[in-house]
């Protein structure tokens, strides 16, 4: 339970601060952003899907008012994005070009990161040091499978991957992080996770 609702607040985090499609100089002068809605859309009723099925599981009371208070955010956020205007373009002008992706740590705040995560005793505080950095960087595959390696069981393995996920900024090549997983079920099992 606790593992899906992390996944959920991670997901959330995609959303608001998600793909955005806008020419940051554009942006600033209207207090506007263009963002892509359809993606948002789609993600959010997703969210909503998820927290339905956890809903369902009769989680304790504090976890069922906080997913209500979830739900709640989130339907908001639905009504806002379809209520919206949408941008219309002029004709021959194209779309803004997109926005710099973002750049992973640099090799020397990667191995800051490795350090810190060694002096911790704790696989459960490792995990938690990882999922709490991940939220204010982004990562290679490669680094990701470094921080997999850093740890002992392939739970905490797949929690840390979990986390890392959504700041990855190579995604393309993710399917290298399931060998740092020893079994087969392991990584079946944080394929599930991802959704892949």
């Amino acid at each position: 339970m606790r593992i899906r609702a992390r996944l959920c607040c991670g997901l959330l985090l995609i959303v608001l601060a998600g793909p955005a499609r806008a020419d940051q100089d554009r942006s600033s002068a209207s207090g506007k952003v263009a963002v892509d809605r359809d993606f948002h859309l789609a993600t959010i009723q997703k969210l909503l899907r998820d927290l339905g099925d956890l809903e369902a599981s009769e989680p304790p009371p504090a976890a069922r008012d906080r997913l209500a208070a979830m739900r709640q955010a989130l339907q908001a956020l639905r009504a806002d994005l379809e209520r919206a205007p949408v941008a219309q373009v002029a004709p021959g002008a194209g779309p803004p070009p997109s926005p710099p992706g973002p750049s992973a740590l640099s090799a020397t705040q990667f191995d800051e990161l490795l350090a810190e995560l060694g002096k911790l005793t704790y696989a459960e505080q490792k995990v938690r040091f990882v999922c709490a950095r991940s939220r204010g960087g982004w990562f290679t595959v490669e680094q990701v499978i470094q921080v997999m390696n850093a740890l002992a069981l392939s739970r905490d393995k797949s929690d840390a991957a979990v986390c890392l996920y959504a700041h990855t900024v190579d995604r393309a090549s993710w399917s290298r992080v399931y060998s740092a997983l020893p079994y087969t079920a392991d990584r079946e099992a944080l394929k599930k996770r991802i959704g892949h």
